[in-house]
């Protein structure tokens, strides 16, 4: 929506299938749909074939397959670079095993694939999504007490966790779009925040009818 809504791109949407719904909705704001799946490669070459960028998210919750998360991240971006895309973004995250020696697979796998981004002769920036504030609001972390209030369970203690909203991330990628000179080579963290949970908490309580308290507990309670 952001890159329909500066005026400067055509845009055209990939989806597994055109005649879904949520296609129909792109395709009456004048977005270009085509099928392809990040399963196959030959797919993606059609889709992509004559597009001057590329913004590249994997999802690695809909399998929970790092290998093969990683297999879909590096096929688009060899199909991008083989076809001459002038600029790739690729939504990746840091490598959690590299930085402190445990895994997180739905981490690593895109941090794999950064690697290849960078070591790949394609014009690209990275961008790494923070938490989404949605997922708060989803009821993913909430842990109901006998006293009515609810626990947010997560294994931060005192520290920050930055936060974004779904709808921050698609303007800061028109605007990686729209200043290549500026971003191609780098990695860029987005961030609408950098709150405590307790912080998240008190907000959630202000917003709602309903209390809301950080649940302090480890990471393997956590897992």
């Amino acid at each position: 929506r952001a890159l329909l809504q500066n005026g400067r791109w055509n845009v055209r949407g990939v989806t597994r299938n055109h005649q879904s719904d949520k296609a129909e909705i792109l395709r009456a704001q004048k977005v270009q749909i085509v099928e392809a799946s990040l399963d196959d490669k030959e797919s993606l070459r059609a889709a992509i074939s004559g597009s001057y960028g590329v913004f590249l998210m994997t999802n690695y919750w809909e399998y929970m397959d790092q290998e093969r998360e990683m297999k879909q991240g590096i096929d688009a971006t060899d199909v991008s670079r083989d076809l001459g895309v002038a600029h790739l973004v690729y939504s990746g995250q840091e490598h959690a095993k590299d930085l402190f020696g445990e895994s997180v697979p739905h981490m690593d796998g895109k941090g794999q694939v950064e690697k290849y981004v960078h070591a790949c002769e394609v014009p690209s920036t990275v961008v790494r999504y923070p938490s989404y504030y949605e997922n708060l609001l989803s009821g993913m972390t909430f842990v109901k007490q006998p006293d009515g209030t609810y626990g947010i369970a997560l294994p931060m203690g005192k520290h920050g966790l930055y936060g974004l909203s779904v709808t921050d991330g698609g303007p800061a990628v028109a605007s990686i779009f729209d200043q290549p000179g500026e971003y191609i080579g780098k990695t860029v963290g987005l961030a609408g925040d950098y709150l405590t949970v307790s912080q998240y908490a008190e907000i959630l309580s202000k917003r709602t009818s309903k209390t809301f308290r950080h649940m302090d507990v480890t990471p393997e309670e956590f897992s």
